[in-house]
Order: structure tokens, then sequence, then C-alpha cells
């Protein structure tokens, strides 16, 4: 082979390799729409190898020579079934139009460069992962015997004349060629999918922070929110745009921000620290949720610079936990309840030591006990003795007046949130006494209202989710009330039993003495 025919073997070497990076270019587009893809692929590719057959290397007038079979080899290989065919079909017709003696060796070439492509890529699936340059320069050297078979379809006197020129060069440079493009589209290729599985992984991630239950914050050294996952619509209902900028604790309830600006304080001079709290935090709806916070310092890491907060909501597992410290009081308040109650007969001893452990236990401003005494309702006891004013305390108050009266008229429990808006508080006393929310629950006795308790609280509070407990504090104290008054009773009747026997016997007596006169 003269030197300008191994020169143009080297220039379309080098043509092949730089189109090969080209085709690098393609890779790039998206992913989205894979069989459109394919095509374009195919078509790129074909059009790579017309561009070769245009730098052609004649070997005799109407016979030339060029790289197309490890283009269209490595093609299928690498590529599969619609981009080699794509790119066989245009090279094919390309050397048909181009016409003389070879079209008939050179559509043999392209077929037999794809089908052996195509034949190594469906039984050796894993070559890159067995013997892979070693096994690629063979697939090369197979390749290209049997391209130099192929001119075997020639007249004998000129394909022997053509192997007699070719088959050394071929071997030679052929498959160190097929090597090098291989390696080049392998390179681009493992660095394709390491891209592509870098970007799944980080598409889950973010759908793993996104749909995930914790909210996730970037709070940079300026203090201000840099970064929010979408999860903090679906958790405190503020839209991403609205949080980014913002201090951390714009909807921390005022109580605990102090708190949590100690924390980011502290944290500042420990890089990699990480700290929890659990704290209060505005929903966008204005209700307040329970937040467990864990901040970690990464501002010396470069690729952060932030604080990063990771928040969980915890207001399901708070109000459990404060149901259950509720249930606990509740539980400890009607034993203490029953225990005073049934501790003493002395109504006046049971009403004051009642209303006390009611004030103890439930936390009211005030406590009030009434009994009914006909139509009137009479104040037993009273808790604390100083403070907000019992304003129930007024001459003549009856049953039916009032929440108190209504309490005890309808047998059922009577709520206010507040008395000053509610119109069956008919009291202007009671109104200005300083009290807001009350709760009044009647003690019965059987179908018989025996008297009421009294709660109230000089601030807002709804008592309604507690009426269970209420009622059974109420039965309670109306154990303690009725046995009481009983005992009194007894009392009472013993007394006046007493004095009848007193009289009787006084009685006795002086009949006694009448008639020891008169004998």
């Amino acid at each position: 082979m003269s030197a300008e025919g191994i020169w143009s073997l080297i220039s379309n070497a080098a043509l092949l390799l730089a189109l090969g990076a080209l085709y690098d270019a393609v890779l790039q587009q998206s992913d989205r729409l894979l069989h459109l893809k394919k095509l374009l692929v195919g078509a790129v590719i074909g059009t790579i190898g017309i561009t070769i057959m245009l730098h052609p290397w004649p070997l005799f007038p109407g016979l030339v020579f060029d790289t197309r079979s490890i283009l269209l080899s490595v093609t299928a290989l690498f590529f599969g079934v619609v981009p080699a065919v794509i790119a066989a079909l245009m090279t094919a017709l390309f050397r048909v139009f181009q016409g003389g003696i070879g079209v008939a060796p050179g559509v043999a070439v392209i077929t037999s460069s794809v089908l052996i492509g195509l034949g190594w890529r469906r039984y050796r699936p894993q070559w890159q992962k067995t013997f892979g340059r070693i096994e690629l320069y063979l697939f090369g050297c197979i390749v290209h015997i049997v391209m130099l078979m192929c001119m075997l379809l020639l007249p004998w006197s000129m394909a022997s004349r053509t192997l007699a020129h070719l088959t050394i060069p071929v071997l030679l440079v052929y498959p160190l060629a097929t090597v090098l493009l291989g390696l080049l589209l392998e390179r681009k290729l493992t660095q394709r999918e390491a891209e592509f599985l870098v970007r799944d992984r980080e598409r889950r991630f973010c759908k793993m922070i996104e749909q995930g239950c914790d909210i996730i914050l970037l709070v940079d050294s300026q203090g201000r929110i840099s970064y929010a996952s979408e999860s903090i619509v679906r958790i405190l209902g503020y839209p991403v745009t609205e949080v980014l900028g913002r201090g951390p604790t714009e909807n921390v309830h005022p109580v605990d921000a102090p708190i949590l600006l100690d924390v980011l304080a502290s944290l500042r001079g420990s890089p990699g620290a990480s700290r929890s709290i659990r704290f209060r935090v505005r929903h966008r709806e204005g209700y307040w949720l329970w937040l467990d916070m864990t901040v970690t310092n990464l501002l010396h890491d470069p690729a952060v610079e932030a604080f990063v907060v990771n928040a969980r909501d915890l207001s399901d597992r708070k109000r459990i936990e404060m149901n259950l410290e509720q249930q606990v009081d509740e539980i400890a308040a009607l034993y203490e309840t029953s225990r005073k109650v049934n501790a003493s007969l002395s109504l006046e001893v049971v009403a004051q030591s009642v209303v006390g452990s009611l004030l103890e236990r439930l936390k009211p401003d005030l406590v009030l006990l009434f009994l009914r005494q006909g139509d009137a309702m009479k104040l037993k006891a009273c808790a604390p003795e100083q403070g907000l004013l019992p304003h129930e305390i007024a001459p003549g108050h009856l049953v039916g007046e009032c929440l108190s009266g209504l309490a005890v008229s309808s047998g059922k429990p009577v709520y206010s949130l507040d008395i000053r808006e509610d119109p069956r508080c008919t009291r202007e006393a009671s109104k200005a006494s300083g009290v807001i929310s009350l709760a009044a629950i009647p003690l019965c006795s059987g179908r018989r209202v025996i008297g009421v308790f009294v709660l109230a609280t000089a601030a807002e509070r709804d008592f309604q989710p507690q009426t269970k407990f209420l009622e059974a504090l109420a039965d309670q104290m109306s154990t303690g009330v009725r046995n009481a008054l009983l005992h009194e009773e007894i009392q009472r009747r013993a007394a006046e039993l007493e004095q009848m026997v007193v009289e009787r016997t006084s009685q006795l007596e002086a009949a006694n003495r009448e008639l020891g006169a008169c004998n």
C-alpha cells in the first residue's frame, strides 16, 4: 500500500473518531421519546457513514475503501437494531448511488458488518465485563476478515489484486480503529449511564424529601431560609415561595422562638454538631402544631453552607400525650373526690374539700357548689375564697335563673365560652365579675336535682369536651352530698326523737307525781 493510501486510511479513521465524538452531542438529548431518539441516532450515524464514504481511498476505478465497516459494526454492537438498520440502509443506498464495480462487495460489507455486530450484541451481551478490549479487538478482526472475504464477489483477477494490496493494512489498522472507536463510545455511554443514574437518584431523593413526613429547611449564615421542601405545603400550609427568605422563627410560638434562636447560636461555633428541640409553629390557617426539629450545622460544608433543619409533625403524638395526661388527671380527680366525699359525713367538710380538690386538679379560677332548697339555690362552698367574685352569691337566686339555675332546672350541663355574649346569662353582676367561661354541672339523686357545681375561668376555656368526666365527677359529688344530707336528716330525726323521749319522760314523771299525790 502506498503512503498516500495509508494516509487516507489514517485520515478516515481520524474522521471516524471525530464524528464518533459528535455522536456524544446526540446522547445529550432528552430521553422522553425513546423510539424517536433511536430513529434520530440511526439517522446521525448514517450521516456519519455517508461522510466517511465521501472520503474514500480509491483502489481501482469504481472500487473504493473506507472505514464504514468499523462504524456500522460498532453501531450494531453498541446501539442495537433500529439505529444499525437505519444507518445500514442509508449507507447502502448511498453506495448504490455511487455505482462502480465495487457496489456488490460494498453492500455486502455493510450488511455483514451490521449482522456481525447485532449477533455479537445478542449472544455476547456482557462482553465489556468479561474480556473487554481483547474481545473488542477480536470482534474487529472477525468483521474485517469477513470484509476481505466479501472482495471475492469481484472478478477473480481484481479480487486477488485487491486482497494482495489490502489484507495486511486492513488487519493491522481496522481492528485497532474498531477498538479505539468502541472504547470511545463505551466511555461516552458509561458517562451517560452514570449521569442518568445520578439524575435518577436525585429525582428519587427529591421525591422522597417532598413526599416524606419531614420538613427539610436550609438556613443560611444570615439566618434566612434558603431552601424548603415541598412537604412544608402539606404539613404547615405555606407555599415554598412564601417561606424562602424569611427568618426561621417568624411563625414559631413566641414562647418557643427564643429557644430556637439559642439553638442556632450555640451550633454556629460547632461545625457538624446537631441538636434537637420541640416547639410550636403556627399553621397557615392559624392553629398551632408541635414539631420535633433536629438542627445540624453544615455551614462549613462547601456543598451546603447552611444549617440543615429536619422537622417532623408531632401534633398527633402530642395530642395523644396530652389526652393521656388529661385522663390520668381525671382519674386522679375522680379517685380523690371519691375518697374525700366518703371520708366524712359532714356536709360542710365534704363540700369544702370537694371544691378545693376541683380547684387543684382542674385549675379553673373559681369553683362554686350550690345546693337546692325548694326553688332557691344556696351557696354551700366556694374556692378560692379570694380572687374572682363568686358572682352567683346573690340573694334571691332562683332555680331556672341564669346559667347555673338553668342547669338545675333542666338537669343537664350548661356551658358558655363567654358569658358576656351569652343571652342565657341574665345577671349583669355576673357579666361584670370578671368571669369569661363557665360550666354548670347538676348534681342528681335519681331523677331529683339536689344541687350544681360551677367551674369558671377569667380566660376563654371550653369545658364541653370534658362532659363525660364532669358528669362522672358530679355523680361522685352527688353521692357524697346525698350521704351527708341523709346523715344530717338522720341526726335531725334523732335529735327530734330524743327531744320527744325527753318530753314524754317528763310527762310520765309529772303523771306519776300526780298519781302519788292522789294516793
